[in-house]
């Protein structure tokens, strides 16, 4: 079973840790915005009492929120998926006009996945 929790700003040092492991660095760049760990809010997938499974952290501007990074360190267990569907339902909460996701070619998973908010 997967747990979701959300997440503040206060998850930053998780975040960062992360965004530095999978990514490279502490900063994500997209759609020309810089993102930076103490600015976006999160969502940890947890599988058990402290296995963290997964990770998405996203950032609201006006209207848009966009998912700035999605990591599922449990593949083929709908990590990402239950990820996804969690943010597209909270972005119909809090009436959101538009959900982001930007992907690069190598996503080729994300890229054949389809979450209609």
């Amino acid at each position: 079973m997967i747990a979701l929790a959300h997440k503040g700003t206060e998850n930053a040092g998780q975040v960062a840790a992360v965004w530095r492991d999978h990514w490279g660095g502490d900063l994500v760049v997209s759609r020309g915005r810089v993102h930076r760990p103490e600015d976006v809010r999160s969502i940890v997938a947890s599988q058990g009492a402290s296995y963290i499974a997964g990770l998405l952290t996203w950032y609201r501007h006006a209207d848009d929120i966009e998912v700035v990074s999605l990591d599922s360190f449990a593949e083929n267990n709908g990590v990402g998926t239950a990820l996804l569907e969690e943010m597209a339902a909270r972005a119909r909460r809090d009436g959101a006009r538009r959900l982001w996701l930007v992907t690069d070619r190598k996503s080729t998973r994300l890229n054949s996945s389809h979450i209609t908010i």
